[in-house]
């Protein structure tokens, strides 16, 4: 089966509860699928990790996250936009583009997006059978709730079929 995993940060060294997670969600994955790894870079030297995990026969797509906008005007338009913040803040045009291409090039039978940072790589995918979000903290429980209680919202935008 092809699996496409996006994470928000790389998880690699797995030194902290959600990259423990990640890590060993792709080390077990990998033993029995194609697994290709979406990522996105918070520093240059991470770079150097990313053989760690393709010795585990992982493709890894990696991008480099944008640095987060703390102008006033960015921080108010957040107030009212539709999407999370964590989701506005981890998403990277860079990496959007890396996973459609990918993604056109050989469709995934599964995407698997970690934690709501990550939703909007998933809601470009509309060709894949099945989307998985992992939902895990206090800010996705909220956004989920919001969400429910909009009309017209019977499911988050990125839960397809």
């Amino acid at each position: 089966m092809r699996i496409l995993y996006i994470t928000p940060y790389l998880p690699f060294p797995p030194d902290s509860g959600g990259k423990i997670r990640a890590y060993e969600l792709v080390r077990r994955l990998a033993r029995r699928h194609e697994l290709t790894l979406a990522t996105l870079l918070d520093a240059e030297s991470e770079q150097d990790h990313l053989p760690a995990l393709e010795a585990l026969g992982v493709k890894v797509l990696a991008a480099s996250r944008s640095p987060v906008k703390q102008s006033i005007q960015a921080k108010l338009s957040r107030l009212v936009s539709p999407t999370p913040r964590l989701a506005d803040e981890y998403y990277s045009a860079q990496l959007a583009r890396i996973v459609a291409q990918t993604t056109r090039e050989m469709p995934p039978d599964i995407v698997h997006c970690e934690q709501l940072h990550t939703a909007a790589y998933a809601a470009s995918q509309h060709d894949a059978p099945r989307h998985v979000q992992s939902k895990e903290n206090v800010t996705e429980r909220r956004w989920f709730t919001q969400k429910r209680m909009l009309p017209g919202q019977a499911a988050p935008f990125w839960v397809r079929r």
